[in-house]
């Protein structure tokens, strides 16, 4: 069994603050920012970036408990997660764990 990956739908950087990576994504990318929002859910503020078919999701920690800010602290700002769109999640799930893929949560988000 492998799993079919359809498209990458996101990928989520963690970064300490939102406006100066934003603009460092419009300069390097030439990206627009989409408004940004406060999870209250995730205790988190983000800012989407679209180029060509990839939202880039920038995650700011709105505390210092929340799973970014210590994300942040051990391993600094960078690549937070890869969100797939997959023909079949169940089957991904699976097939990413015996072949021993990181996977932050089995259980789907939507």
């Amino acid at each position: 069994m492998s799993i079919l990956i359809k498209r990458i739908t996101e990928i989520g950087v963690a970064v300490k603050d939102l406006t100066s990576a934003g603009n460092k994504f419009h300069e390097i990318l030439g990206a627009q920012g989409g408004i940004v929002l406060n999870s209250p859910e995730y205790d988190m503020a983000v800012q989407m970036f679209r180029t060509g078919n990839i939202e880039f999701e920038l995650m700011q920690p709105a505390s210092p408990q929340n799973i970014i800010a210590q994300f942040l602290k051990k391993r600094g700002e960078g690549l937070h997660h890869i969100a797939f769109e997959v023909e079949n999640i169940a089957e991904s799930i699976t097939w990413m764990k015996e072949n021993n893929v990181k996977i932050i949560n089995e259980r789907p988000v939507i």
